[in-house]
């Protein structure tokens, strides 16, 4: 087992033996920086998005869309999934590449796709990839929500207000959640060892929503989607809770990986957005402070608190729009809050202040960078921010920050257009072709061997 596995192991004892105080935060030994290689198979596997086998709330809009005659804007979706034609050819090229990065990335970060998850064929291909990458020798982490939607018997059709009443939204939501969670437990537990982390959800996204897929609004799908945002946003952290408390019975480490975007030194950023975007999630997880009504303010307090592992994820930053929407709590409570624009260019600076920022507010809580991603064609460039990204984890000394960085991705996915998405780890890999490193994957194992 490794360090941190051990670590883990030891802080979920303690906790198991005193659930109602704030666990010690492991100390993390290593000086040298850990990698882990992040798949999601709904942005690598193509049968993820079919409507047969992984009917989620995109493949209902989708249709809902194309019945209507509506011209949908879902070009973010037509070159996400492009990569593997099923899951059992992504398990085969995964496997072959660990004789290539295993030694310098030794963990695997797995979405298991949680609209997927009911059908009882993707079920039993996802366990077997699992056991196949551990067997080639893979530290496995397992994802249950990355970015891939939500199961289809939660989206509502019709217009609007019936969408905004989709996901997460749904009355349903929490208890299909909660029942995916205990199904996962039931299949991994006999084999994944104790002190797996297990990230409950990566990047969450509360809403779904036309204008989402087209330009990356948020809240996901902007003005037209605010109506459900308060009710998602609720049912999304109590299930995640509730999912964190079964995760950590299971002798697993719960983590929730989470993007932050702090403002550039020249912008202007809302103290509401801010909290709304960076931290309301992570305070009620973290820190149990449950509030109802974004008021910044605890209104009650859950009864348990669970240890979270905060995985950051970075991408860019954010400032003020001047456009706003309204949030409505209760009918007669309501906060104007600006919508935001992203800067999804890397900076070491506002890296490091992400870090910084994150650390420093849930100092009893172990954090980690869950996910990075380095948006260039320019190799050279990749390089240096790279370089500048390690040193920053490398010489941080915060005693919460685990000297572990996660990579997207290994294989080629979510390249939008040449020259803005190009941070892969290795090309080939598939059926008769030798695994090879990307110019950036080169830039990386070169760089590990340098540390």
């Amino acid at each position: 087992m490794n360090t941190r596995a051990i670590i883990c192991v030891i802080s979920l004892t303690y906790t198991l033996l005193s659930c109602d105080t704030t666990p010690d935060v492991p100390t993390v030994y290593r000086t040298n920086i850990s990698w882990t290689a992040v798949s999601s198979t709904n942005q690598l596997v193509t049968e993820s998005l079919s409507e047969e086998i992984c009917p989620s709330g995109w493949t209902m809009l989708f249709s809902q869309l194309k019945e209507s005659g509506e011209s949908a804007s879902v070009s973010l979706q037509e070159q996400y999934v492009k990569r593997f034609r099923s899951l059992g050819k992504f398990s085969q090229a995964a496997k072959k590449a660990f004789s290539l990065i295993g030694e310098k990335i030794p963990t695997l970060r797995l979405s298991l796709s949680w609209p997927c998850f009911g059908n009882i064929t993707w079920r039993n291909n996802i366990v077997d990839t699992v056991q196949n990458l551990q067997e080639a020798g893979f530290v496995i982490e397992l994802t249950l929500s990355h970015h891939d939607s939500y199961p289809a018997s939660l989206h509502k059709p019709g217009g609007s207000a019936q969408i905004a009443r989709s996901g997460w939204a749904n009355p349903e939501a929490k208890n299909t959640y909660i029942a995916y969670v205990s199904d996962v437990i039931r299949l991994f537990k006999p084999i994944l060892p104790t002190g797996t982390r297990v990230y409950l959800i990566n990047e969450p996204v509360a809403m779904l929503f036309n204008s989402y897929l087209g330009n990356g609004n948020w809240p996901p799908g902007g003005k037209r989607a605010i109506a459900g945002l308060y009710s998602a946003m609720i049912n999304l952290r109590d299930a995640v809770h509730e999912g964190g408390k079964r995760i950590q019975e299971a002798q697993w480490e719960p983590a929730v990986a989470k993007n932050i975007r702090v403002k550039k030194e020249e912008d202007t950023l809302d103290p509401i957005l801010d909290y709304v975007f960076n931290w309301w999630l992570l305070d009620a997880l973290v820190n149990s402070c449950v509030d109802n009504f974004f008021s910044r303010e605890c209104s009650e307090y859950y009864s348990q608190t669970i240890p979270f592992t905060v995985g950051i994820t970075y991408y860019g930053t954010m400032q003020n729009k001047e456009e706003a929407v309204l949030i409505k709590p209760t009918p007669t409570l309501f906060l104007q809050m600006p919508l935001p624009e992203m800067d999804f260019s890397p900076s070491s600076r506002y890296f490091s202040r992400a870090i910084f920022n994150t650390a420093k507010r849930y100092k009893n809580s172990l954090i980690t960078i869950a996910e990075i991603g380095l948006s260039s064609g320019d190799t050279q460039k990749t390089k240096e921010w790279l370089l500048s990204y390690s040193k920053i984890v490398q010489e941080n000394h915060a005693k919460n920050l685990e000297k572990n960085i996660g990579i997207h991705t290994l294989f080629e996915s979510a390249e939008f257009s040449a020259g803005e998405w190009f941070f892969h780890i290795l090309d080939g890999c598939d059926t008769n072709t030798p695994c090879v490193f990307t110019p950036w994957g080169n830039a990386l194992v070169n760089h590990i061997d340098s540390l």
